[in-house]
């Protein structure tokens, strides 16, 4: 009987310990904790040509090393109301507008001090006349939402009816313009000119020059193409014989993945992202818009700038929020006689646009607000 008793003793004793490891595995998901923080708009950022919004968090996640956090930011116009997709790009599974982005946690504590969302400003799909909207987003890993926190409003002026058929009636529907040709010019090993016609008669030249980070061959530095961690070989570290334990790699954390290309597949993420992804090995330094009536807006949009304009924006922000003339829009709310210094452009509204500044019709051009706004130097 004792060692019949034993046994059963001993059988009780390994399922309590399998539960044990098994509760211990699951320890660092079911733990997990995360925090997400609004920072601030960018308007009419240029990103693949195309202006965006661009919407900046911190974002911090404890005990999800290894696995993958998504931020999902919701539209809404009034309040508690989707805004209503049109096509499927930039959606919820119900339809209405939304922007995410995904991103590796590699640490057991990660942390992202510029987490970006980019939405074309297109795709935002305005809702007619002038109404406020209102985001929220969502920190997610997996089914369970980790956190939340709601942005800034802002206001955004859509087409009305009136000015619907009048740009119908006079052939420019601003709506429904899209790109009818596109070609490359002065094309170098150093770099090129791509060049795209729309088919309201606008033109935009975007100048691409040689990667600095891989000089054109669109491979990551630190691994060239191979995606594993440079330092360990991708073994995530080694057995130390004369310490008897294992060492994981300090440079990659343990993963045996490249730690500057991460999950890119071993590409070069200057060039691969952003930047230049329709042009490995390339990066755009500057992008020259010129409208059908003649009038053109260059800015420069190349890595080198990225810091100073994020540095210049943050600064800024707080002055943007509490500014009585341009109420946080960032613009002079008074249309220019002419085009102002390029430090100083804003925003050019062509004929047949409803502007959102100042509500008017018709060609003009709009300054960063002098109240709360520093001019970016070119």
């Amino acid at each position: 009987m004792k060692s019949f008793n034993l046994g059963i003793n001993i059988n009780f004793t390994r399922i309590y310990m399998m539960i044990f490891l098994f509760l211990c595995a699951m320890l660092p998901c079911s733990g997990a904790t995360g925090e997400i923080e609004f920072l601030r708009y960018e308007h009419n950022k240029i990103v693949g040509g195309r202006k965006c919004l661009s919407l900046h968090f911190r974002v911090n996640v404890k005990g999800l090393k290894g696995e993958i956090i998504e931020v999902i930011a919701y539209f809404e116009s009034p309040k508690g109301k989707g805004v209503p997709d049109k096509n499927g790009k930039y959606s919820t599974k119900k339809g209405m507008v939304c922007v995410s982005e995904t991103d590796d946690a590699t640490y057991e504590s990660t942390r992202w001090n510029n987490f970006t969302l980019n939405i074309p400003v297109d795709e935002l799909h305005a809702l007619p006349g002038k109404n406020t909207y209102y985001v929220e987003a969502l920190l997610w890993h997996k089914n369970t939402v980790l956190a939340r926190t709601y942005c800034d409003t802002f206001i955004m002026t859509g087409a009305t009816k009136k000015s619907e058929d009048r740009s119908s009636h006079s052939g420019h529907s601003h709506g429904s313009v899209y790109m009818t040709k596109k070609w490359v010019e002065n094309s170098s090993k150093y770099g090129f000119v791509e060049v795209k016609l729309y088919s309201n008669g606008m033109k935009k030249n975007s100048f691409y020059g040689l990667c600095p980070n891989c000089r054109g061959t669109s491979l990551c530095g630190m691994c060239y193409g191979m995606g594993v961690c440079s330092f360990c070989s991708g073994q995530g570290g080694r057995f130390l014989a004369a310490a008897g334990y294992w060492n994981p790699c300090g440079l990659c954390n343990g993963t045996g993945r490249c730690s500057n290309c991460k999950n890119n597949g071993g590409k070069c993420t200057l060039c691969n992202g952003s930047l230049g992804h329709e042009h490995p090995g390339f990066v755009c330094n500057a992008v020259q818009t010129i409208f059908r009536d003649g009038n053109s807006i260059n800015e420069k949009v190349g890595y080198q700038w990225v810091s100073d304009r994020w540095e210049e924006s943050r600064k800024a922000e707080a002055r943007k929020k509490s500014c009585s003339v341009c109420h946080g829009t960032g613009v002079n709310p008074h249309a220019s006689s002419g085009q102002p210094n390029h430090e100083w452009i804003a925003d050019y509204i062509e004929r047949g646009q409803q502007c959102p500044y100042c509500n008017s019709v018709g060609s003009h051009w709009h300054s960063r607000c002098s109240n709360c706004n520093v001019p970016t130097h070119y």
